[in-house]
């Protein structure tokens, strides 16, 4: 219809209608029609001002006549983490407000079967379209795989969900390979740079630990430098190259084996055998197996078996040698003998007393009411507790039962011996007097020879 023109915006996405002043006649809907057809408007028509325009409702003005659809973006795909790893080397804010600089997390520890990551796929987008009908594409999108190394596997109901296979420390290196690894190298000194650590594996450590620090792995430790006034926690072995130096507070403990160059001034408990190449010199030691040393200067020790070069000093500092642990042990077990006799008895009297409760409760429906069954939840509970009591004294009692049977021989085994070195056989002891030299020492003997 003469008059009216049309106009595309250069990207194609909107049409537009110019109607002139003064029309004698309105174009009608077909003719209107016609026009977007034949200048190649063919999407996105709005209806809605075709009828407006051909009613004479708009005169006089451009008008929007289509209006093409945008395309939608996609999303690159993604490894989304699932462990926070946000505090990694950054000090612990106490609720005071306060950065504790002793509590640094150099070390992400994860459990096994622990979700680690997610694998988020790429979302393609959609294509959008031009109000001559012409497709417009998105942008291509990416996609990332996870590189997963040792110690990680991809859950069975979940190809796209890593999992930690193993208990340890989560690793992550420069080209995103995520791995779990049972055993760390620290290369430095436990100091304000790295914060107390805590490692679930095995731990080397090729410095120091530094006074006021701690260490707690649940595997083996070995420290290439020496401890000072810290505190040390392995379930596993413990090695220390250096020494063991400290204040008097000190501590160390072991689930192992423990082997060090020197100790002074250290409260020591090792479940297993002490080994320490130079001096013990005024230090606690509790061993649940043998003490090797070279010479031991004041303080305690207490183990199954004692061998040392010399103990004591011409100073004749008092020191101490237990090896009555087997009647500690004796004691223990016998106690808890008794101990468990008791629960037994107590959970024979709970059950009768639950049947007669019972028996005694029932209605005509076989039910009890409300108030009782609340009674019999409470015997429930008061059954349960006995019964995790019982199993605990019982795995205690074979625990020294295992240790009794695998001790070595109560001894000591000294080449020079100074006085003022209290001996102690469990209730007996014996407080030497006099320098001796090739002592062999046993309960129930002393023999100088």
């Amino acid at each position: 219809m003469a008059g009216l023109r049309i106009r595309i915006s250069q990207d194609g996405m909107k049409a537009f209608l110019q109607i002139p002043q003064n029309l004698n006649t309105f174009p009608t809907l077909v003719e209107i029609k016609e026009l977007l057809t034949s200048n190649g408007i063919v999407y996105g028509i709005n209806n809605e001002t075709v009828k407006l325009i051909s009613e004479g409702r708009i005169q006089n003005s451009t008008v929007e006549i289509a209006r093409g659809t945008a395309p939608v973006q996609g999303t690159d795909g993604k490894v989304e983490m699932l462990v926070d790893l946000s505090g990694k080397g950054k000090p612990k804010i106490l609720d005071n407000g306060r950065a504790d600089h002793q509590d640094i997390s150099m070390l992400t520890n994860v459990s096994k079967n622990q979700p680690l990551a997610k694998h988020i796929h790429p979302y393609r987008g959609k294509e959008g379209i031009t109000v001559l009908g012409e497709k417009i594409l998105p942008k291509a999108v990416s996609d990332i795989q996870i590189v997963n190394g040792t110690g990680t596997c991809f859950s069975m109901a979940d190809p796209d969900l890593l999992l930690a296979r193993i208990d340890g420390a989560l690793s992550i290196n420069a080209k995103g390979l995520i791995e779990v690894k049972n055993s760390q190298i620290i290369r430095g000194d436990i100091d304000y740079s790295t914060g107390n650590v805590s490692f679930s594996g095995d731990l080397q450590i090729n410095g120091n630990v530094r006074a006021g620090f701690s260490v707690k792995t649940e595997g083996s430790l070995i420290i290439k430098g020496s401890i000072e006034n810290a505190m040390i926690q392995c379930n596993g072995n413990l090695e220390i190259t250096g020494g063991v130096a400290g204040g008097g507070e000190g501590v160390i403990e072991c689930g192992g084996d423990m082997k060090a160059g020197h100790i002074e001034n250290f409260t020591v408990n090792v479940k297993g055998d002490v080994v320490v190449g130079g001096d013990l010199i005024h230090s606690s030691v509790v061993s649940g197996g043998r003490v090797k040393v070279n010479q031991i200067i004041g303080g305690s020790i207490s183990a199954f078996f004692i061998e040392a070069n010399i103990v004591g000093s011409s100073a004749e500092p008092r020191t101490i040698l237990d090896i009555g642990k087997i009647f500690q042990l004796n004691r223990e077990r016998y106690a808890l003998l008794k101990e468990l006799a008791g629960i037994s008895s107590k959970q024979v009297l709970l059950k009768s007393e639950i049947f007669m409760f019972v028996r005694n409760g029932l209605n005509d429906n076989g039910k009890l009411s409300s108030e009782d069954e609340n009674r019999l939840e409470f015997f429930t509970k008061k059954t349960i507790e006995l019964y995790k009591t019982c199993n605990s004294v019982q795995k205690r009692i074979e625990e020294i039962e295992k240790v009794e049977k695998n001790k070595p021989e109560p001894a000591v085994i000294i080449k020079e011996l100074f006085p003022n070195t209290l001996v102690k056989f469990g209730v007996s002891d014996k407080l030497i007097m006099e320098k001796s030299v090739n002592v062999m020492l046993k309960p129930g003997m002393f023999n100088v020879v």
